[in-house]
Formats: C-alpha cells, sequence, structure tokens
C-alpha cells in the first residue's frame, strides 16, 4: 500500500507535459524518419548508424531508414506519450534484429557523449563477459544524470543491461492504457508497463501489433521525458523514485 505522506498524483504532475525539449536516444535498428506517425510535428532529430568495419565499431550517417521495424516501433510508442520530444536514432541492429556487443556498446557511447537526456534500450545480451563494458559506461551515464530504461530479455534468461540497478528495468503487462504502469519490490526489473498487443509503426508506413518487453520499455521512457520536461535536473534516481511513487501501485 502507498504511504499517504509521500503519495503524488500522477494526472497532477503529469498533465500539460509534452516532453518538449528532452532528448531521447534509441538504441535500436533505426528510425523511419518518413512513417506517417511522426508527420505532425517531425520529432526526428538526427542520429548515427553504427557497424562494424576492420574489426571495429564505425559511426556513420543516419539516413532516415529502418533496418527492421522494431526502433521505429519504439519511437511510434514514444512519441505517442511525448510528442515534443526530441527523438534520436541509434542503429545498431540489423535486417534480422541482430548485432555485435561491440556495435552496442559503441551505439550506447555516442548516446551518452552526446548528451541525451533518456536512452531507451529495447535490446540487450546475455554475454556476460562484456559487464564490466557497460558497467562503466552505465555509470558515467548515471553520474552525468542520464537515465536508461531496458527492456527485460524475453526469455528467462538475465540480460545486460536491465539487470543493472542505475537502470530502470521494464517487463510487458496487458494494459489498454499507455500510461498505466507498476513497481514491484524484490525484483532486479522494478517496474511493468504496457506491452503485450500494441499497435506500433513498423517499416515502410506500416503499422503493427507486436507482444513483448521491447515494446514495455519505450512506455516508461515517454513518461519520463514528460519528468523531465517538468524538470531537467531530475537525477536517474529521483526519476526511479517518483515512477515508483506515482505507479499504479507499489507492489504487483
Amino acid at each position: 500500500m502507498k504511504s499517504e505522506i509521500f503519495h503524488i498524483d500522477k494526472d497532477d504532475i503529469l498533465k500539460g507535459l509534452s516532453g518538449k525539449g528532452v532528448k531521447i536516444g534509441i538504441i535500436d535498428s533505426g528510425i523511419e524518419a518518413s512513417h506517417d506517425a511522426f508527420k505532425d510535428n517531425n520529432p526526428i532529430k538526427g542520429g548515427v548508424v553504427v557497424e562494424y568495419e576492420n574489426d571495429e565499431a564505425v559511426i556513420k550517417d543516419y539516413k532516415g531508414y529502418d533496418q527492421y521495424g522494431h526502433g521505429t516501433a519504439c519511437a511510434g510508442i514514444i512519441h505517442s506519450i511525448a510528442k515534443d520530444a526530441e527523438l534520436y536514432s541509434i542503429q545498431v541492429l540489423g535486417n534480422r534484429l541482430y548485432g555485435k556487443v561491440d556495435v552496442f556498446l559503441k551505439g550506447l557511447e555516442w548516446a551518452i557523449e552526446n548528451k541525451m537526456d533518456i536512452i531507451n534500450l529495447s535490446l540487450g545480451t546475455t554475454n556476460q563477459t562484456y559487464s564490466s563494458n557497460f558497467y562503466n559506461l552505465l555509470d558515467k551515464a548515471y553520474y552525468e544524470n542520464i537515465t536508461l530504461v531496458a527492456a527485460d530479455n524475453n526469455e528467462p534468461i538475465p540480460s545486460i543491461p536491465s539487470i543493472f540497478s542505475s537502470v530502470i528495468s521494464v517487463e510487458a503487462i496487458a494494459s489498454d492504457d499507455k500510461y498505466e504502469f507498476y513497481f514491484r519490490d524484490s525484483n532486479c526489473i522494478e517496474f511493468l508497463a504496457r506491452g503485450l498487443y500494441v499497435k506500433v509503426p513498423w517499416v515502410n508506413n506500416s503499422y503493427m501489433t507486436m507482444l513483448g518487453n521491447s515494446f514495455a520499455a519505450p512506455h516508461i521512457s515517454g513518461i519520463v521525458a514528460l519528468l523531465k520536461e517538468k524538470n531537467k535536473n531530475l537525477s536517474p534516481f529521483e526519476i526511479k523514485s517518483i515512477l515508483k511513487n506515482i505507479s499504479s501501485n507499489d507492489s504487483r
């Protein structure tokens, strides 16, 4: 049960907010910038493509394309909640929704160096040998006041970075309300948000109905963007605390 002393009303705190001025990096398969889902105010402000060449991750120019559809879906969910947030595509996944961990790390590094306010990570790796690499980058992001939102693995295998406490980790639940989310104690995946049978924009100006933890994370990223608009100086710890306090319950 929530403590009434610390209760904050969700409607009051989010009312009238649109994510204006908030920069969100979406590390994924790219974003189809020309999709009708983004035609109202052109929220896609730039980005990069990271490719693996000659045994190293190389940064290239973003051309407005999505290799698969997954990144466009995540961007569409965020845009539906925070319509004035600035979205940046950091493409690290290819046309099979697969990519090298070194490419993922390079994309994450770019997002941090280019001072995203929020980074949406609807991807991860189960390769624990990269734990220290991710830990160092996540630590840097945390102390630079960058909020990272990570999707849990859809399989029952721990994945990086969702298991780290410095990120806001999310798992999917069924809901018709994009603002509905829950907090649970004693679990490294602390938040539950809408992510099952969600209609999302896809490549070639199409739409798909999708399910998975990947689509729960951007719902939380969108809500975090509203909080960041209200107060840009909120730390990741403060963001997580506010989310807990405005969740539909304190335990599930």
